[in-house]
């Protein structure tokens, strides 16, 4: 695959921790390998759900570095009344976008599957 650069002016590099989220209740039992296999799916279909951001060696420039398998972050808790500790420590550290992938799943499950999707606003991919 030819290389991905990231070609962006957007806010997130001058503002490099600002992220998403969304809170989508699924009408659906709740069923973790399941979620992960979704997930999978996904990411199958989005090299951008397999990658981390790399500075190109000599130029540095930034690229998406494409995985063999997803880097989507999946975190299962007990019930939804976490879910303003999970954004306060999402948005109070740094999102390693160098490290880690560029989506985290939160997952409360009750009788419906709620899940909490972050992802980093890096969307400035190019061909």
């Amino acid at each position: 695959m030819k290389t991905q650069y990231v070609k962006s002016e957007r806010a997130h590099f001058m503002f490099p921790n600002m992220h998403f989220g969304i809170l989508a209740e699924v009408n659906a039992a709740f069923n973790f390998l399941k979620v992960c296999n979704c997930l999978d799916i996904l990411a199958d279909a989005h090299p951008l759900l397999r990658s981390t951001i790399q500075y190109e060696d000599g130029t540095s420039r930034l690229y998406y570095e494409i995985k063999k398998l997803s880097t989507i972050v999946v975190c299962e808790r007990e019930n939804i009344n976490s879910i303003w500790n999970d954004y306060v420590e999402i948005s109070g550290k740094e999102w390693d976008i160098f490290q880690n992938g560029l989506l985290k799943v939160f997952l409360y499950p009750t009788d419906l599957l709620q899940a909490g999707i972050h992802g980093k606003l890096l969307n400035g991919s190019g061909n």
